[in-house]
């Protein structure tokens, strides 16, 4: 009964061992993009994703997220306009090997700047570091620029450092204006104050008063940088000067 008991244990441990693979494996795996390998796609029906996996022991499972965006961050304002949310999830076996991922297009409204981010994981449990890739897909069937009618300020106005800024403007797009930025520069470039808002109509005001308290004298530039559902994006700036 003992030399049962014993034996059993044994073939327990045995077995418990072999399910936990390479417990030196000190290496993460890694999990890279090979494309798309641009920032700007023209609008198809399919857009390739392919991932490059390995590791020195042995790979197990994989994560790929695809995920509408806006300047690299998750637009989840335009969730409504822009729904998409892609993950492809699946094993790996072996040390090495290439997979592609197909982005199918359905709808050419989904035009626009996207990020794609993948992680893997190796039989040991280490998890690799995320690799992303962001890249615009832009609809060619929309090429015409949204418009902008700046009211204020006046090109050359006059401002003291007590004074507000407002910047008046009216936006057209056919295709809607999805989103706006306001930026003060000074003459060497450097941001100095930005306000930004997601829009959603073909028509708009834009209305903003920026304080500029803090700014010292001289010739500052202001921007107004607006962009359309089809990523397509106009900007007028001018100058002003703090005295």
């Amino acid at each position: 009964m003992k030399f049962r008991l014993i034996l059993t244990i044994t073939l327990v441990a045995a077995l418990f061992a072999a399910c936990r693979k390479d417990l030196n494996d000190e290496e993460k795996p890694v999990a890279e993009f090979l494309q798309p390998n641009t920032n700007n796609l023209t609008f198809s029906d399919t857009i390739p994703l392919t991932v490059y996996f390995t590791d020195d022991k042995g790979l197990l499972a994989y994560r790929v997220v695809l995920n509408y965006a806006s300047t690299g961050a998750i637009d989840t304002t335009n969730a409504k306009v822009f729904p998409l949310s892609l993950i492809w999830i699946g094993d790996a076996e072996g040390e090495e090997f290439t997979k592609d991922f197909t982005f199918f297009v359905t709808d050419s409204t989904l035009s626009g700047p996207y990020r794609a981010v993948v992680t893997c994981v190796d039989e040991a449990g280490k998890q690799s570091e995320p690799d992303t890739v962001l890249f615009n897909l832009r609809n060619l069937t929309d090429t015409v620029l949204p418009e902008i009618t700046l009211t204020l300020p006046a090109n050359n106005q006059q401002y003291a450092s007590t004074d507000s800024l407002n910047v008046l403007a009216s936006v057209y797009d056919a295709n809607n204006v999805i989103y706006y930025a306001v930026s003060i520069t000074d003459t060497a470039g450097v941001v100095k104050s930005q306000t930004s808002g997601n829009i959603d109509a073909d028509a708009y005001t834009v209305d903003k008063m920026i304080g500029l308290a803090g700014l010292s004298p001289g010739a500052y530039y202001v921007t107004l940088y607006i962009r359309d559902a089809y990523f397509n994006n106009s900007a007028i700036t001018v100058q002003i000067q703090i005295n």
